[in-house]
């Protein structure tokens, strides 16, 4: 379990009594040093050792217990994050995705692992026995203000498509498309015009492109397009990539004989269509990463897992042409990061003489090298501001990844700033445009991780604030732009991870408020922007980790709802805007884990002007009217 963390490595050494113990080195010897010191003789199979918003996780059998810990690499700030059943034997994998990490825990006579969530805190580490929301990627999307989601319900039927308005009456299954024993488990969920496409399985002709505008009649089979002899065979094209270009929707999927190829439809079974098979030479192609630039959808045609080449499209058999062909005396060639920029698209290229940034207008010729790096740059997270794009890459060997811009010509991609000199590299990430300034996270060597700005030159490159004072580094993440002010979560050394907004100037970089006293913090996550008001999750240490808002001072930053009173936590996540309503799953501790809604300033008190004082005279029994 080797694992870098803030310049030093950690990992599990058996001690001589045969219990495992947390070790850290600087790479030293006299670095080298016993880090944790367990009272009891821990011989938990894989303890883990993983990243999270800045501190670092394990597993540890306690003897009478099992439990999930976490260190920030001080002796205070190593702590028992959430106690387990005695019956806990083993940690089978764990997964970071986003504000939260999921690990699966093996029990003594279990069939299988148990999946569970946390976010870093103990109200907020649950075992996920029972949704009813899949809690995956591409299972939620806003449809023009209505929530599509893969769910189940009490009817007893398997993970199907529903839809949500905001109001229980409107929160329906959409269509029981599995009609059979099991689960359609509708998934790569997208809403293209009025309409929402998405892969499902009804039983009989395994996974193929579905398509709904919301209604029973309106959701059905685009096209069985994996046939087989018989009924039930349990596979399917597994359509992905779908993208809407001209009124056309345009997705890759799997033939019996060619692989993944091109499709397109325009929302009826007789309209869905193979839009070319001359790009596919054997049941080993697979094209994927659709990406419409204009009028041209540019995708990826992959050989064997090992060849990449660039294909575009107009919808026409005869306007699917190869763009570009590699050199053949690379062995390996893969694209990355395709991405619409200034009219053109831009991609990465790792083939066997380096990485290289690259840019098409559509056209061999216009398919050239914008510039060349080392190899194994991994150029990543491009990111457009302005006119400059921006992105993380290394260009040499002395010196590792720091930030660079594009303007798509050779002579305007360049360094924008060595944060870090020397080999170790600043590493930037977590990009996010803020009304034409780059904010992102880097460590410069010094402070360690803390916030930065950039306007694409390095006298404008800047450290916005050192935010927890020393080397540590404040680890700020989840960097959300609400109505022209940064916010994120970040960690001072003192009050643990808070929320805190910036305006670009250190004196504008403050924490909104200490939810958490103490140096637990809130564990603040899932930020999401809703008409200009912040939302997001927090744990106060008195209810529980629940649904939080703020409008960016103090007093503006409450609690919405404790949806299960005391300590106890509804846990709220996959917080999703659509239109002015915003939608998250969480588990009132009634009802189990289910959707809600959030209707815009629902939660705020509405101000009301009293009209002029009145007077009228009764003279009947009932009264009078007063106008």
């Amino acid at each position: 379990s080797l694992t870098v963390f803030k310049k030093a490595l950690y990992f599990f050494a058996f001690n001589s009594g045969g219990g495992l113990e947390l070790w850290r080195s600087d790479g030293t010897g006299v670095g080298t040093a016993l880090f944790l010191s367990l009272p009891f003789a821990s011989n938990f199979a894989n303890p883990g050792l993983f990243e999270f918003q800045g501190s670092l996780y394990f597993v540890l059998n306690e003897g009478t217990q099992r439990a999930l810990w976490r260190t920030d690499g001080t002796t205070p700030g190593t702590l028992r994050v959430k106690t387990f059943e005695p019956g806990v034997t083993a940690l089978k994998s764990q997964l970071v995705s986003g504000s939260r990490f999921f690990f699966q825990l093996q029990g003594a006579g279990q069939d299988g692992p148990v999946l569970w969530v946390s976010d870093g805190t103990a109200a907020g580490t649950q075992a996920l026995r029972s949704m009813s929301v899949r809690d995956d990627v591409g299972t939620l999307v806003d449809l023009n203000g209505t929530l599509f989601a893969s769910a189940r319900g009490a009817s007893g039927h398997g993970n199907e498509l529903w839809k949500s308005d905001g109001t229980e009456a409107g929160t329906v299954e959409v269509k029981n498309i599995r009609t059979l024993p099991g689960s359609a488990q509708p998934t790569t969920l997208r809403a293209i015009g009025d309409r929402v496409y998405f892969s499902a399985d009804d039983g009989v002709s395994g996974e193929e492109p579905w398509r709904s505008d919301g209604t029973q009649a309106g959701t059905f089979l685009l096209k069985d397009i994996y046939q087989r002899e018989f009924a039930g065979h349990g596979f399917g094209s597994s359509p992905a990539d779908f993208s809407g270009m001209g009124g056309a929707v345009f997705f890759s999927a799997l033939s019996q004989d060619r692989g993944r190829e091109l499709w397109k439809t325009d929302g009826t079974s007789a309209g869905t269509t193979l839009v070319s098979s001359t790009f596919s030479r054997s049941s080993n192609t697979s094209a994927s990463r659709l990406t419409v630039v204009n009028s041209t959808v540019f995708f990826i045609a992959n050989y064997g897992g090992f060849r990449d080449e660039l294909w575009k499209s107009d919808g026409t058999a005869t306007g699917t042409v190869l763009v570009k062909d590699f050199p053949r005396a690379y062995r390996t060639v893969l694209l990355q990061g395709l991405v619409p920029f200034n009219g053109a698209l831009v991609f990465a290229t790792v083939d066997d003489d380096g990485d290289s940034l690259w840019k098409s207008d559509g056209t061999t010729a216009g398919t050239v090298v914008v510039r060349k790096f080392s190899s194994q740059s991994s150029l990543s997270a491009f990111t457009q501001v302005g006119s400059n794009l921006f992105f993380s890459a290394s260009d040499s060997y002395s010196r590792e990844f720091e930030l660079w811009k594009s303007d798509g010509t050779s002579q305007g991609t360049v360094l924008v700033k060595d944060i870090q000199p020397g080999t170790r590299g600043s590493s930037p990430g977590d990009f996010v445009d803020v009304n034409g300034t780059l904010f992102f996270t880097a460590d410069d060597g010094t402070q360690g991780r803390e916030l930065w700005k950039s306007d694409g030159t390095a006298a404008g490159t800047v450290l916005v604030k050192d935010i927890a004072a020393g080397s540590t580094g404040s680890t700020p993440s989840l960097l959300v732009n609400v109505g022209g002010t940064l916010y994120f979560a970040a960690n001072e050394g003192v009050s643990g991870v808070e929320l805190w907004r910036s305006d670009g100037t250190s004196a504008g970089t403050w924490r909104v408020r200490d939810i958490r006293p103490g140096a637990t913090g809130s564990a603040v996550t899932g930020l999401v922007n809703v008409e200009g008001l912040l939302y997001f999750v927090a744990d106060d240490g008195t209810t529980g980790a629940e649904l939080w808002r703020s409008d960016g001072t103090e007093a503006g930053t409450v609690l919405v709802a404790d949806l299960v009173p005391g300590a106890a936590t509804s846990a709220p996540n996959q917080l999703t805007r659509a239109g002015a309503t915003l939608f998250f799953v969480a588990d009132d501790g009634q009802h189990g884990r289910e959707l809600w809604r959030l209707g815009y300033r629902d939660d705020v008190a509405p101000e009301v002007t009293c009209p002029a004082a009145l007077s009228a005279e009764a003279t009947t029994a009932s009264g009078a009217q007063v106008k």
